[in-house]
């Protein structure tokens, strides 16, 4: 007899064990793990606001319970560590007092609306706070106000917003001989303010690294951005992309640097339009002292604006030199397109196009570098006074009448 191999021999070995050998067990379950999910208040427990005035003395999350009104300050935040989501519901005062101040400390406020009161939102003296999601409208000063008064109010986050209709400043940064830099307004429309729609303020002190980006400004009874300094206050390095502004009373974007030794100094407009504005379209200006120096207006449309299209001047001792207008189409102003004269000495203008004006480029005696531009439809394509560096103009039509690389164009 063959001998098994030893797999067989182990399933005989358990059919002779018996039914035991394949036991199970019991076929009903237990009742399961306990469940796990958590709601939202036992993970962030929220304390509700359903009334005004309200002082937040506590740190943690909040949230408004329903529309709130209210003649003095809306919310108060006294300590450090506050979110607050208003859920889609307003804050609406009776024309004074602010809606939400926070003086000092960090919080987040988010999801609702602003309305009604003096100043919407006031924040100073604080860094790294988060503004998101909020309609800020009908305030009869500031939409919302940030200060760095003699200390910091850095790194801040306002994104989202829609701030309109408010008396005076749209938004309004402003560095008074402390610092606010590094902030950031993206993704938002700011319209029919009645001054500036955006201002970014040195008063004193140090405006700086700020970025503004994404958003449409429109309407504003005084001027769509303005980048200034003031009182030996300092506007530098700040940066301007991708913005539409549109149809505000007085100069599109403004640069300004006014006062003795105060400066607006390397800052950067890069892809913006600046369209159908009541005066300039751009303008860089140093006055009365101050310095505009070492701008970039970089790859910008600028069109149909009552003015300039881009303005650079200095007077009463001031300057606005070393700065670049590179790789624009400016088109159709009311003046000329690109006007240089008065303290403007080393502005390089390169790779523009300008069409549609009395006059295309008018540059006064600068000394400035004019290389590789087209001047199209303009009645006098190049104006240029004595002491400029500028590549020789072909307009013969059909041909390369000069080979010179750096060589302008105009038809």
């Amino acid at each position: 007899m063959q001998s098994l191999t030893r797999p067989y021999c182990l399933l005989l070995c358990a059919l002779l064990a018996g039914p035991t050998a394949w036991a199970q067990g019991p076929l009903q379950p237990d009742s399961g793990p306990a469940e796990t999910m958590k709601s939202l208040d036992q993970i962030e427990p929220r304390t509700p606001i359903d009334e005004l005035p309200y002082t937040i003395s506590e740190s943690g999350s909040y949230i408004v319970t329903e529309s709130l009104s209210t003649g003095l300050n809306g919310i108060t935040v006294e300590v450090d560590s506050v979110t607050i989501d208003l859920q889609g519901h307003t804050l609406a005062g009776s024309g004074g007092n602010i809606g939400v101040i926070v003086l000092g400390h960090d919080v987040e406020v988010r999801n609702g609306t602003i309305r009604g009161f003096e100043t919407g939102l006031l924040l100073t003296g604080r860094s790294y706070n988060r503004f998101e999601d909020l309609a800020i409208k009908d305030n009869s000063a500031e939409g919302i106000l940030i200060i760095g008064d003699g200390d910091e109010a850095n790194g801040n986050v306002l994104s989202q917003l829609r701030v309109t209709g408010n008396g005076d400043e749209g938004i309004l940064i402003r560095a008074a001989a402390g610092t606010v830099n590094g902030n950031m307004i993206l993704d938002s429309i700011i319209s029919d303010n009645g001054q500036a729609g955006i201002h970014l303020l040195g008063d004193a002190g140090l405006a700086s690294g700020n970025i503004i980006r994404d958003c449409v400004v429109s309407g504003s009874g005084l001027r769509g951005v303005n980048l200034s300094s003031e009182d030996g206050g300092r506007c530098n390095g700040n940066l301007v992309a991708g913005l539409t502004i549109v149809d505000n009373t007085n100069d599109g974007l403004r640069i300004v640097a006014s006062g003795n030794d105060s400066e607006a100094v390397g800052n950067f407009v890069r892809d913006t339009q600046i369209m159908r504005n009541s005066n300039i379209g751009l303008s860089v200006q140093g006055i009365l002292g101050g310095h505009a120096n070492g701008n970039k207006l970089l790859g910008n449309h600028i069109a149909e604006n009552n003015g300039f299209g881009v303005y650079l001047n200095a007077s009463a001792g001031g300057t606005a030199q070393g700065n670049l207008i590179r790789d624009s189409y400016v088109v159709q102003n009311g003046n000329d397109g690109i006007r240089l004269f008065g303290g403007t000495e080393g502005t390089r203008i390169e790779g523009n196009r300008v069409a549609g004006h009395g006059t295309g480029y008018n540059i006064g005696s600068t000394s400035a570098f004019v290389f590789r531009n087209i001047s199209l439809d303009n009645d006098t394509p190049f104006s240029a006074g004595t002491g400029n560096l500028d590549a020789p103009v072909i307009s013969t039509p059909g041909e390369l009448s000069n080979p010179n690389a750096w060589a302008n164009f105009s038809r």
